[in-house]
């Protein structure tokens, strides 16, 4: 019994968005939230950072008493780093950024330029 599936059909068309996605501040929320100003003043950065506790899943009888405590700093440390140069550079070819019509691109050279920006500040643990 022949049959055609969508799977198998010659000549079909891709569907291309016209759109690029890219990384947003959820995915980067170290970097998002790091303050941004001043150059640094040493090449040895401390901050102090903290988490919240793990979950807890077991509830609590009406009427107990407490029996014990948690500190609620237990988790807070001094995290450092220190400064260092990166460098991601990019060559876009003549004919790629003045002819070339790239699906949510205006200009290679500029979109380029600010994915390595983005993917430059990005922190990997």
């Amino acid at each position: 019994m022949a049959q055609l599936f969508e799977i198998d059909q010659v000549g079909k068309r891709e569907d291309l968005a016209d759109l690029i996605s890219l990384v947003d501040a959820h995915d980067t929320p170290l970097v998002s939230t790091a303050k941004k100003g001043s150059k640094p003043g040493n090449t040895l950065m401390s901050w102090q950072g903290d988490a919240y506790a793990a979950a807890v899943s077991t509830g609590t009888v009406d009427g107990t008493d407490v029996s014990s405590y948690e500190n609620p700093g237990v988790n807070r440390a001094i995290l450092q780093n220190y400064v260092q140069i990166f460098r991601r550079t990019i060559r876009v070819s003549p004919l790629a950024l003045e002819i070339s019509n790239v699906a949510g691109l205006k200009d290679e050279l500029s979109a380029g330029i600010a994915k390595k920006l983005v993917n430059y500040f990005c922190v990997s643990y």
